[in-house]
């Protein structure tokens, strides 16, 4: 099909482009990027499907037509209404371990220790870590990974609500400084399949994920401080290790 024309769909809240075609029957006819697509087909917009089976097919008699419709749909979604804004944390923390727990609080490396410790009747306390087959074998390990983001709500004509999820600058956050410090943090990312949860941020919260990292932070320091560079307890002075063990127990 030649083409005929290239488009302007503009609005504070939505812009693109859009090439018309001219089809056999004479019919004037466009697919809109597939951006917009996906933003109109998450608030339930339904959009018609052209030849090569891609949604955002429109047709019209007329080029003012065609331009009149794309107009209504996409106006659907740049009619929006900003109902709220807030800065949450949306984060994953969590830890891979197993050993039990006895009645008293303390804890075994599994049932054995315990029974021994607190009788037949009161062993095998199992006690898992959040992530992953406790039955499983494999590392220990504490994981924390979160982002801090600017959550804004959006309502649409349509009635449905959408949250847009923005990177939170450093000239929006003002006189606060845990946030500031968690905003600050380098090669940290929530990953495809962590379990992420989200929550609305106050300084306390803050304040929880920042001992969180600062609890690792303490660990690695104390960790290379025996270890050196290359991690081989061979190497290293044995009068160090006890020293190790007591650094980590006071973590």
């Amino acid at each position: 099909m030649p083409k005929l024309n290239t488009l302007k769909y503009e609005h504070e809240n939505l812009s693109f482009r859009y090439d018309v075609y001219i089809d056999k029957q004479g019919h004037f006819t466009t697919t809109i990027p597939k951006d917009v697509v996906e933003k109109l087909r998450g608030i339930g917009v339904e959009l018609q499907k052209g030849r090569r089976e891609n949604y955002g097919y429109f047709s019209a008699t007329s080029l003012q037509a065609l331009e009149d419709k794309v107009r209504e749909v996409a106006d659907r979604y740049s009619e929006k209404k900003l109902t709220g804004e807030r800065i949450v944390i949306r984060y994953a923390v969590e830890t891979v371990c197993s050993y039990c727990k006895g009645a008293s609080g303390k804890l075994y490396p599994n049932g054995g220790w315990e029974m021994h410790a607190e009788g037949h009747e009161n062993g095998y306390h199992w006690a898992s870590g959040t992530k992953g087959d406790s039955f499983g074998t494999g590392s220990y390990s504490f994981e924390v990974a979160f982002e801090i983001r600017k959550v804004k709500t959006w309502l649409f004509p349509s009635g449905e609500q959408s949250k847009e999820y923005l990177r939170l600058e450093d000239s929006e956050i003002k006189d606060d400084e845990v946030l500031h410090w968690l905003n600050s943090l380098c090669r940290l990312s929530l990953s495809q399949s962590s379990n992420v949860k989200e929550i609305e941020y106050t300084r306390e919260i803050g304040m929880l994920f920042k001992n969180m990292v600062l609890f690792i932070f303490k660990i690695n320091e104390n960790i290379r401080a025996v270890f050196g560079e290359e991690f081989d307890l061979g190497k290293i002075d044995p009068k160090k290790i006890p020293l190790l063990g007591e650094k980590l127990k006071k973590n």
